[in-house]
């Protein structure tokens, strides 16, 4: 089956991995954008689409949750269930999803087994430190142009590894024959036939982030050490395996 022969797709990949112009080339195929639904600590629902809120938005919203008397997980939970039962099905719709809001509501991938997911792939690298450059700038809708910017290395390492459970899902939903990997570098250049016909809307911010990044080589090598330590850790647990196969 091919990808717009499904009427409910989803995409779902760490930022930085052109979901924004995926969500729009399916717009120019008849489908129906909910945009970030599930977002709701930065996103409001205007005409059945979510809209991302200005960063003084987003601060008032981040200081009234403060100040409930719940823990903010469960009220956020709360309010992630709660758009889910406000989730108007159009006949045929995409909605994006990110990490953070599987975590929230962790019944989301069952409550959308009538979504086929659209798992974007891109060079590690590459998305990792675009990532954090629009991070320390706190600029992931291209309002202005990026500055130069020192990575703090433990931000980079928490990035690192939600990154890889990103990965770790998608490669269980394109194994479990839910979802389908669309190659980033196919997609930006208008060349991704998967999404048939489509008009390139947007740019990539940073085609090459390594140049807006001061302390490069101090993340070049904390990159080399996580990508050790995550392979020797999956080679340890396939040895155990076989131990007790």
């Amino acid at each position: 089956m091919t990808l717009l022969a499904h009427d409910r797709l989803a995409v779902f990949s760490f930022p930085r991995a052109a979901t924004k112009l995926i969500a729009n080339a399916l717009t120019q195929s008849g489908y129906h954008n909910y945009g970030e639904w599930y977002d709701v600590w930065s996103s409001s629902i205007q005409d059945d689409h979510a809209v991302r809120m200005s960063q003084e938005q987003i601060k008032a919203r981040l200081d009234l949750l403060s100040e409930q008397t719940r823990p903010m997980d469960i009220y956020m939970a709360a309010q992630t269930a709660t758009r889910s039962l406000q989730f108007d099905k159009h006949p045929r719709s995409v909605v994006t999803v990110w990490f953070e809001n599987a975590i929230s509501f962790p019944l989301l991938f069952l409550n959308m087994k009538d979504h086929h997911w659209i798992c974007p792939k891109r060079d590690a690298w590459q998305q990792l430190t675009s990532f954090v450059v629009s991070w320390h700038n706190n600029n992931f809708n291209a309002q202005w142009t990026s500055e130069p910017v020192t990575v703090d290395l433990k931000w980079f390492e928490t990035f690192y590894w939600r990154w890889h459970h990103v990965r770790v899902l998608q490669e269980w939903l394109v194994n479990s024959g839910r979802g389908t990997f669309l190659d980033f570098d196919s997609v930006v250049s208008g060349g991704c036939t998967q999404l048939g016909d489509y008009t390139v809307t947007t740019a990539d911010e940073h085609v090459c982030p390594e140049n807006l990044i001061l302390n490069l080589h101090e993340v070049q090598s904390r990159y080399t050490y996580l990508e050790a330590q995550r392979i020797n850790f999956g080679q340890v647990v396939l040895d155990n395996i076989n131990k007790l196969a």
